[in-house]
């Protein structure tokens, strides 16, 4: 786009001026949540896994 920009006008863009267009067409930087350093992903995957099958299970038994 800086290229595209710099070709049409003549002049050099600088990186500031590019951000602001970019956030004029609505563009937002979108970056992943941190994750903690000491957190163990198969622990959470296994979490989240058996706390469905638990909530699948008692809303099978309730609905009976």
């Amino acid at each position: 786009m800086a290229d595209l920009l710099s070709e049409l006008t003549g002049k050099g863009i600088t990186r500031h001026r590019r951000w602001e267009y970019l956030q004029q067409m609505t563009y937002r930087l979108r970056v992943p949540r941190p994750e903690h350093g000491m957190s163990d992903s198969f622990e959470q995957k296994n979490w989240k896994k058996t706390e469905f099958e638990a909530e699948i299970s008692s809303s099978s038994i309730s609905k009976r």
